[in-house]
């Protein structure tokens, strides 16, 4: 009996020493940490290759499967470099350390060919000239008697969106959303088609109306001076102003530079840089739709 108890006293020693040696094993492997910063949710331009430098042997997951590439690994696979992916969208990679995969670092990217662009835009200072969302319901009838009938959401007195337009506006406002686009101001054409596009790209803030953006009704010939005017109003700060406008209209007296606002298809924005000292704004491009939506399939 007392050899037995014996051999059980050796026995559970030798057990706690193993299990002792093997926790501070554990406990000396340090924990997965980058070298160089990677901040989440950048945006960067299509097939840019990417460097990510550990303090340990690391394994590159991607998010979905399809999400670039792996270009190249030094020896431990401490550095790895990652090649962005070809098609705008928004990726998702992980690093999972090799010697204990429960430590990950997950990072977000959002890859565009407006990258430069976007970047601009997360500073603020700019207007976003969008024109209405996809509007193919109905049509304007300008002849009749209802009064204020520009302002009607009925389809048998102005045009309105369609299904495919509202889905289209609220995936608009989630992308700029996703981009972290700051917005400080909205402001709509009087028409039902311009208010609901802004309605549905839902930035939470009051939309107001100006007759400067509304078409036809007040003063056409001189439209698009009067949204340089109203866009050359707003303050310059570190958020940007949304319009929701038409395209078309009078350019007496605009700035010839500023009349590429006229191209824009349904969804389409014209980027507009605010100047100081009462100088007109820049106009920067036409941001289209699709650049948008694509983020958010």
């Amino acid at each position: 009996m007392f050899i037995r108890i014996k051999h059980l006293l050796l026995y559970a020693i030798v057990s706690i020493c193993i299990f002792s040696m093997s926790c501070t094993k554990n406990e000396s492997l340090p924990d997965l940490a980058l070298l160089t910063d990677v901040k989440d949710s950048l945006i960067v331009p299509l097939d840019t290759v990417f460097q990510f430098n550990a303090n340990v042997p690391i394994r590159l997951r991607r998010i979905p499967t399809n999400a670039g590439s792996l270009v190249s690994a030094n020896n431990d696979s401490s550095t790895i470099s990652y090649k962005m992916p070809t098609t705008a969208g928004v990726y998702t990679v992980q690093l999972v350390n090799k010697a204990d995969t429960s430590q990950k670092i997950q990072r977000t990217f959002i890859v565009s060919p407006q990258s430069r662009l976007f970047n601009n835009l997360r500073a603020g200072g700019y207007v976003l000239v969008f024109r209405h969302a996809i509007a193919t319901m109905g049509a304007d009838i300008f002849n009749n008697n209802v009064p204020n009938w520009w302002k009607s959401c009925e389809a048998t007195i102005a045009r309105q969106l369609s299904p495919e337009g509202r889905v289209q506006a609220e995936r608009i406002g989630r992308a700029i959303r996703l981009l972290k686009i700051p917005v400080g101001k909205v402001i709509s054409s009087e028409y039902c088609r311009t208010i609901q596009t802004a309605q549905l790209m839902n930035f939470g803030l009051t939309i107001e109306t100006s007759q400067a953006l509304t078409f036809s009704v007040y003063d056409e010939q001189r439209r698009v001076l009067n949204t340089v005017q109203l866009a050359k109003a707003q303050t310059i700060n570190n958020r940007n102003s949304i319009f929701t406008t038409h395209c078309c209209g009078g350019t007496t007296g605009a700035p010839s530079a500023l009349t590429a606002i006229l191209t824009m298809d349904m969804g389409d924005a014209s980027i507009l840089k605010l100047n100081p000292n009462g100088a007109d704004p820049t106009f920067i491009q036409i941001l289209r739709a699709t650049d948008l939506t694509i983020l958010v399939r």
